[in-house]
């Protein structure tokens, strides 16, 4: 695996996925400076989901998280108006270096080839899905448009349907997590049911964290 040092931005709730975009106000100096530097050296940055949850969250990284490149949209003197353009998933490693920001070593996740149709039933569903949902949740046209034709891989699809409509964070770190692209579309498969297409199925939800759970126990009893 190609290996890399990348500067890593933790934050709560959001989990970055390789064939999406996302949209970044940044107002903390330190952050301002490193979006910087990624631009001026033509750096990845990678975007983090912060562990833990709810009021026991800390600015530790999630061990995998989505990399992209960043554009800057708009300057101010105390602000940024950034958007990220995935371009792959990493597992981190030791960190390098703290100050003025955190930079990690990390290794490039590379995935599995697989003939996969964009006629498969699943993956015809899974984009009816999103395109009723951009419908329901993007207002402007031409924009809701733009975004549904972009999605020309099954790539694109999954990602964005993991990263807009599944709710839970931890069911989206668990999607991201997982390295083979029939397995994401598998679990979106059964997360999602048709009576709410919109977010995913809480009881399935729930035994995927259990599974998980269960998987990390065994990998610490080892």
């Amino acid at each position: 695996m190609e290996k890399l040092n990348i500067p890593v931005l933790p934050i709560q709730n959001l989990v970055f996925f390789p064939k999406t975009a996302v949209p970044l106000n940044i107002e903390n100096p330190t952050v301002i400076k490193m979006i910087k530097d990624c631009v001026e050296f033509d750096c990845p940055i990678g975007l983090s989901l912060m562990e833990g949850f709810g009021l026991f969250v800390s600015d530790v990284p999630r061990e995998t998280c989505g990399i992209g490149m960043p554009i800057i949209l708009e300057e101010s003197p105390t602000q940024l108006k950034v958007i990220i353009n995935g371009t792959g998933k990493v597992k981190l490693g030791q960190i390098v270096q703290n100050f003025p920001y955190p930079v990690y070593e990390a290794e490039l996740i590379e995935e599995p080839q697989e003939l996969l149709s964009m006629d498969d039933p699943k993956v015809e569903k899974l984009r009816s899905i999103f395109a009723s949902w951009l419908e329901n949740s993007i207002l402007n046209e031409s924009e809701r448009v733009q975004l549904l034709n972009g999605l020309t891989t099954i790539d694109h699809i999954v990602d964005y349907i993991s990263m807009f409509i599944i709710q839970d964070v931890e069911i989206r770190q668990l999607i991201l997590e997982v390295n083979t692209l029939s397995e994401r579309i598998h679990m979106l498969t059964l997360l999602i049911n048709e009576a709410n297409p919109f977010a995913e199925d809480y009881m399935v939800a729930q035994v995927f964290k259990e599974y998980e759970t269960l998987e990390k126990t065994a990998e610490i009893a080892h």
